[in-house]
C-alpha cells in the first residue's frame, strides 16, 4: 500500500512537471533532465515509470482520452439508432462531456496547442469514432455510415478544438447547447424514416 501511494505521488509530480514544462517550453523542447529536475526525482525513478519522453506523452493523452472514452460509452446510442427523441439522454451526456472537457481545461490547451501534441485532436477523434465502431452506430441512415460518423465526429472535435483555442469562453451550458444543436441537425437531415 505504501508503496502504492508513492508511485501515484510520484507519477502526480512527473505529470505535474510536464505540463508545467510543456507549457514553459513546449514538447520539442523538453526533456528528461528538465522533468527531473522540476519534480524532485531521480532519473532511474523516472525511468521506473516511463521509457522516455515519448512514452510519457503518450501515457498522459492516453490518460486524458480514457475519460472522454468512458464518456462517450454513455452516449445515448438510440436517438442515433433508432431516431428517438430523448432529448434529457442527449443533454446530459453532452453536459458531462463539457463539465470533462471543463475539469482537465489546462491539458487540453496545453495538448492542442502549438507547444503540445498536433496530433491531439485527431486522438480524440479517433477515440470517439472507435466507440461508434463499437456500438455499430448506426443502421437507419439516408446516407452512408461513414460519412455520417464522419460529420458528427468531424464538427463535434473541431468545436471542441476551437472551444479550448478560446479559452472555453462560453459557459459549460452554452456549449452543450451548441453541440447539441449541430448534433440534433446532423441527425435530423441523416436518420431515415
Amino acid at each position: 500500500m505504501k508503496n502504492d501511494l508513492r508511485t501515484v505521488k510520484t507519477r502526480r509530480a512527473i505529470n505535474s512537471a510536464f505540463m508545467e514544462l510543456l507549457e514553459e517550453v513546449g514538447f520539442s523542447k523538453l526533456n528528461v533532465r528538465m522533468m527531473i529536475e522540476r519534480a524532485e526525482i531521480n532519473r532511474s525513478t523516472f525511468y521506473l515509470h516511463y521509457l522516455d519522453k515519448y512514452d510519457l506523452l503518450e501515457k498522459f493523452e492516453a490518460s486524458i482520452l480514457s475519460g472522454i472514452t468512458s464518456i462517450a460509452e454513455e452516449a445515448p446510442i438510440e436517438y442515433i439508432t433508432r431516431h428517438s427523441h430523448d432529448e434529457q439522454s442527449l443533454s446530459l451526456y453532452a453536459g458531462k462531456m463539457t463539465e470533462y472537457l471543463l475539469a482537465n481545461g489546462k491539458a487540453f490547451s496545453l495538448l492542442m496547442s502549438e507547444k503540445g501534441d498536433p496530433a491531439f485532436i485527431h486522438k480524440i477523434s479517433e477515440a470517439v469514432s472507435n466507440i461508434w465502431d463499437k456500438n455499430q452506430v448506426p443502421r437507419q441512415l439516408s446516407v452512408s455510415p461513414d460519412y455520417t460518423k464522419a460529420a458528427l465526429i468531424g464538427s463535434i472535435t473541431y468545436l471542441i478544438s476551437q472551444w479550448v483555442k478560446n479559452g472555453f469562453d462560453l459557459t459549460k451550458e452554452e456549449f452543450s447547447a451548441m453541440i447539441l444543436t449541430f448534433t440534433h441537425s446532423i441527425l435530423e437531415t441523416v436518420l431515415a424514416e
